[in-house]
């Protein structure tokens, strides 16, 4: 019995609902035909044990660590990546190719160089993901055909790679200061400065992290939503980041992450003591309202201005307007701010475009330095 396999958070964003109505409709004609290993939280998890209470090959096993999930890869042929937004890089698709699993989705956006021919659900019929999904894995049960491993090189995203091509933008700067809006490992942007920590550290660069940590449960919600306002006027954070400056003094202040609350003074102020400043774009904040509804790169109206990112957000409730608007004014203060950063980094391609047009940035100071890939 062939094996798939997903790790990932059980949410409507990340396209697990796909997946709920493509188990549907094989258990609608029996058992299902294949088993399917299921790692993450969100909150789908009671529609899943529904259905791992009718089926015996849906294993669900909640959040586990990435050495707990190896386990179960060689039971499996295929790994399944679903996303209903862009994403501005997959590391988890890159992660399931290292452990030898091809992978299932569209072949478009961060997803174009992990997607072979075979998996791309576009190659498939069906008015809806569910069914296209569902028409995927039914012909991958049938074929004949073993299953073979990925083609993909992982060479372009090793460790050794990722700091042969960050060698010629650090020159000869040895202190570098990361600066991201929270650094506990949230989510896919602090996780990732504290594995580049950790990687130029192991090469004699002397790296510090800086921001605050994000708390749990409710207080999440809260400092993300009004750190957009708070943002716009932060001048504590600021201050601080000043006062740090001043008495470390680094080569490099690489900013991670400015939107959800340290905003533009942040940005101004590590100009008085960094010889260089670095901006990465890990998301769609800097370039769409509503990136959790970014579903098209047409979506996003270029240059950002007022009206063109209040035409993107399509809202008329009064309180999503205020948010909205909140958001432009702590987006547009930062972004007057973006001219004067040294050098803005990208981790795909296709990104290169929507930063120069969004934001008028020359294309001479835009660099794409993909992630590497974690073991």
């Amino acid at each position: 019995m062939k094996g798939f396999l997903y790790f990932g958070r059980l949410e409507k964003e990340k396209g697990f609902d796909a997946i709920l109505g493509m188990l549907r409709m094989f258990l609608h004609n029996g058992e299902l035909p294949f088993s399917l290993f299921i790692f993450g939280a969100g909150s789908y998890e009671n529609e899943l044990l529904e259905l791992a209470n009718e089926s015996k090959n849906i294993h669900f096993f909640g959040w586990k660590k990435l050495p707990e999930i190896q386990r179960y890869v060689e039971n499996c042929e295929y790994c399944l990546m679903p996303s209903t937004f862009l994403e501005t890089f997959w590391l988890t698709a890159l992660t399931a190719i290292s452990r030898g699993l091809p992978v299932i989705w569209y072949k478009k956006w961060g997803l174009v160089p992990f997607i072979e021919e075979d998996h791309n659900l576009e190659n498939y019929e069906g008015i809806c993901t569910d069914e296209k999904l569902f028409n995927c894995v039914s012909e991958l049960l049938t074929a004949k055909k073993k299953t073979t491993k990925p083609t993909i090189s992982l060479e372009k995203y090793s460790k050794e790679n990722w700091i042969t091509t960050i060698y010629p933008l650090l020159g000869k700067h040895k202190k570098i200061l990361l600066v991201s809006d929270f650094i506990n490992k949230v989510g896919g942007i602090e996780t990732y400065i504290h594995d580049v920590k950790e990687l130029l550290e192991s090469h004699g660069y002397e790296v510090k992290i800086r921001w605050r940590e994000l708390p749990k449960w409710w207080k999440w919600t809260v400092k993300k939503l009004f750190g957009i306002w708070w943002g716009a006027f932060n001048f504590i954070d600021a201050f601080r980041l000043w006062r740090f400056c001043k008495k470390w003094q680094p080569d490099i202040i690489w900013y991670n992450s400015t939107l959800r609350r340290l905003g533009r003074m942040s940005v101004w102020v590590g100009g008085f003591f960094a010889k260089e400043r670095w901006m990465m774009y890990h998301d769609f904040w800097y370039f769409f309202p509503f990136p959790k509804k970014l579903l098209y790169e047409q979506q996003i109206k270029t240059p950002l201005t007022f009206f063109s990112f209040l035409s993107m957000a399509k809202q008329r409730a009064i309180t999503t307007s205020i948010f909205v608007v909140g958001k432009f004014i702590s987006l547009n203060l930062l972004k007057r701010k973006l001219s004067t950063i040294d050098k803005h980094l990208v981790p795909s391609p296709f990104l290169v475009d929507i930063l120069h047009k969004s934001h008028q940035i020359s294309k001479n100071k835009i660099f794409c330095l993909e992630h590497f890939l974690q073991k």
